[in-house]
């Protein structure tokens, strides 16, 4: 029983052994370095793409804003017209509450547009 239990561990030390070989710190550490590039890859594309999203958001935000303070003077201008009778008032005021309604969902836009593009710098 004992020859069995040294051969048992020669073997055993043979198994060690050629496992230690396999195992090649450098070769280790050259993956190690690859894998690491590779997540670094993929952290900068991850980067870029928020980076993109947040300037489309600020396009869109800033041509909101543009668009909303359009649509605020045309409501101006229709409600001077009116009041110096070059536009019937009746007219006007449908005019200038069909500018509210967009003037509403503009705001709305830019609410979504305004956490959309907080959301970016948070990240």
């Amino acid at each position: 029983m004992n020859i069995f239990q040294r051969l048992f561990k020669i073997g055993q030390a043979e198994t060690h052994s050629a496992i230690d070989k396999l195992e090649d710190p450098i070769k280790m550490i050259e993956q190690g370095l690859r894998d690491l590039h590779t997540e670094l890859d993929q952290a900068n594309r991850a980067l870029a793409e928020v980076k993109a999203m947040h300037i489309r958001r600020g396009n869109e935000l800033k041509q909101y804003r543009d668009e909303q303070e359009t649509i605020h003077n045309k409501s101006v201008l229709l409600l001077k017209k009116a009041q110096e009778g070059a536009v019937q008032s009746e007219e006007a005021d449908q005019l200038v509450k069909e500018n509210l309604r967009k003037k509403a969902d503009i705001t709305r836009r830019i609410t979504e547009a305004d956490q959309q593009v907080a959301s970016c710098n948070n990240r």
